[in-house]
């Protein structure tokens, strides 16, 4: 998905398990610590990182699992 702001262009990542997106790259562990890794860094991002970092374990999990789900889509 694309979004165009007055400050950029944000493209968003394909989350649906694409051969070379985050699910196919990434097991359930690797995609929970990255959301820890990312609400850590000091940045501008309209990604809610803190938010979701506050989420159990379990939660993102069962995030990755549902992703994990859907029928790959590809990135238009």
């Amino acid at each position: 998905m694309k979004m165009v702001e007055s400050d950029g262009t944000l493209v968003t990542p394909n989350l649906t398990p694409v051969a070379d997106g985050i699910v196919r790259r990434l097991d359930e562990q690797q995609f929970v610590e990255r959301f820890r890794m990312r609400a850590q860094l000091p940045m501008q991002s309209p990604m809610p990182w803190v938010a979701f970092a506050r989420m159990t374990d379990d939660d993102l999990g069962a995030i990755y699992r549902y992703l994990k789900t859907l029928p790959p889509l590809p990135t238009p």
